[in-house]
Formats: structure tokens, sequence, C-alpha cells
């Protein structure tokens, strides 16, 4: 008599399921040929957050990420090369959280010389050299700046620079701080509610070292 096979009396639906979640979980491991290798998302956030310049968001602030989207952002990129991502597959096997542990280690590499370029831009901008054309904006280790020709917006850390932050305007030729004169009349936005975040009257700019100038 041929033996009884116990999986022939699991029903076809629950079979299947199983070889699925089977197949799963060998790719998670990367116990299938091209299959993907992975770390707990836990471990990942415990190395990430060693990292300088790594946020200290909750283990539930990832977790809900991938809840949301599949996968996060393990750092930031460089401001001067793009084309560059350090989203990294999250996926869930079971009541695990996972990490895609390749796609984990050049995000690493990616943060880090996002970091390495932060401090070049920082240490350029105390010789008094800007990196960005008339419009743009860069980060540095202790804020942001802007650049509107002539000037630039220099703000501090947490403060976006194109938003009325309260920076210091200053001169690109001589590098003096400049006043500022606001004779433009508010916006809608300002008048009617809590205002615009943009300084809306702003008129001009002017070096107090040079003369230098610029109307809005």
């Amino acid at each position: 008599m041929r033996a009884h096979c116990p999986v022939r009396s699991v029903p076809r639906q629950c079979r299947t399921q199983n070889l699925c979640l089977a197949k799963r979980l060998d790719e998670a491991m990367g116990l299938v040929s091209g299959g993907l290798t992975t770390i707990p998302l836990r471990d990942a956030l415990e190395r990430f957050q060693r990292q300088p310049g790594s946020p200290r968001n909750s283990y539930d602030w990832w977790r809900s990420a991938a809840q949301r989207r599949g996968q996060a952002d393990f750092g930031d990129t460089r401001q001067l090369v793009g084309g560059q991502s350090t989203s990294v597959p999250i996926l869930k096997i079971g009541n695990r959280w996972l990490v895609d542990a390749d796609a984990f280690e050049a995000a690493l590499g990616k943060h880090a010389a996002a970091q390495a370029e932060l401090d070049w831009i920082s240490a350029e901008y105390e010789q008094h050299r800007l990196h960005v054309e008339s419009g743009g904006s860069l980060y540095t280790s202790w804020g942001s700046y802007h650049v509107i020709d002539p000037f630039h917006l220099r703000s501090q850390k947490h403060a976006p620079p194109w938003r009325n932050s309260g920076g210091s305007w200053i001169c690109n030729g001589c590098w003096k701080a400049a006043g500022s004169e606001h004779d433009k009349e508010e916006c809608h936005t300002c008048r009617d509610w809590n205002g615009c975040g943009r300084d809306c009257t702003l008129s001009a700019v002017i070096c107090v070292g040079c003369g230098t100038r610029l109307t809005r």
C-alpha cells in the first residue's frame, strides 16, 4: 500500500499559500539562487543611527514608512551629484520586518559620501566660495544658504533658506552683511491669515560694505 502523503491531504489553496510563503522565506533569507539577503530592520536601524548625520526617528516611524511605501530612505544623498537614492526595500515576513542587506550597505556608502560633501561645502563657504548658481540652495553643517545674485541668504540649521526664516543677507562680492527694505504690500495670505513665510514685503537688499543693491 502506498504510504499516505500528508501534503495531499491539505487543500489546494492552503498548499499554494504555504509554497508561496516558503518561497518568500527562502528569498528573504537568501536561501535560493539569486535570492535576497536581508537583515532585521531593528539591527539595520541600530547601525544606521550610529552614523554621523543620521536622523533619530523611532522604530515605529520606520515601520510605518515600510507599511506605506515598502521602503525607506537610509540617509542623505549628495547635493552636487544627482541621480542618487538611499531608498532601501523593506518587507515583512511573518512578524519580522527585514531590510535588503545589499541595498542597505549601498545606502550607508552614499550617506557617508553625502556627509563628506556637506563638510566640504561648509569649509568652502568659510573660504568665501559658493557652489550653486543663483536661485539654488545648499545645506551646510551649520544650516544652509540660498543664492540670489549678487547676494545670498544664510540661514541657521533646520530653517529652510527659501522661507522667511530670519536668515542673514550676505553680499557675494565683499562678503559683508547686507540690510533689507520692506516696502511692498503684504500678500493675501499675510493680510488674512498667519503669514506666507516668503518674506513677501521684501523690496530691496543693500550691502552696507560696498553699496551693491538688489531690487526685488
